[in-house]
């Protein structure tokens, strides 16, 4: 439940409290803070490291998630509704379930599509 909670803060903090207009400037902030949160849990809570090609591995997820994905994140903000947003975000359980369809060949079962349907009172045309 706290994912989900996190995820709509996001959307009041960028638009809110955040300058607009700056994507790269409000993605750095977001991310860094937590980054060196972790880094620092990391430091005392274990004693791997990666080693030799898992750098390139570490470098390359770091890459996407924290130098692509956060950007676009802050511009998709600052050009969605809110709601819009909410309503995208309320379908990645369907998502997920049809790339794993599309890309890993699992079927999904009834019950993963039944808990992404949303509620009838939700529908656009009800």
């Amino acid at each position: 439940m706290l994912a989900p909670v996190s995820w709509g803060t996001s959307y009041v903090t960028i638009t809110e409290l955040l300058p607009g207009g700056r994507p790269l400037l409000v993605a750095t902030m977001r991310v860094v803070p937590a980054g060196l949160a972790l880094l620092t849990v990391g430091a005392f809570a274990s004693r791997w490291r990666p080693r030799g090609a898992e750098w390139w591995r570490v470098g390359t997820l770091a890459l996407f998630n924290f130098g692509i994905f956060f950007p676009l994140l802050v511009v998709a903000v600052y050009r969605l509704p809110g709601g819009v947003a909410a309503a995208a975000g309320g379908l990645q359980p369907l998502l997920v379930a049809a790339l794993a369809w599309g890309i890993a060949r699992r079927r999904p079962r009834p019950l993963a599509l039944a808990v992404g349907v949303p509620p009838p009172s939700a529908w656009p045309w009800s």
